[in-house]
């Protein structure tokens, strides 16, 4: 219900930081994990996540369209 009230702007916002909360996730896990693909996983899907919702964030600020 609260997601339909929501302007696009807004929903590419919690899109963005739940990318970059994944991502983070995701390396924090991987920090305590002792086995030789840890840094696969910290660099490839941390790293992409985090990188993924940076990204389309600062793409959002800029291209994205505000509705005031």
């Amino acid at each position: 219900m609260i997601s339909s009230l929501l302007m696009p702007f807004d929903r590419g916002i919690r899109v963005a930081g739940g990318l970059v909360l994944l991502g983070l996730t995701i390396e924090l896990l991987t920090m305590f994990w002792s086995h030789p693909t840890s840094i696969i996983w910290y660099m490839t899907f941390g790293g992409g996540c985090l990188a993924m919702g940076v990204l389309y964030y600062v793409l959002l600020l800029v291209w994205g369209k505000r509705d005031e």
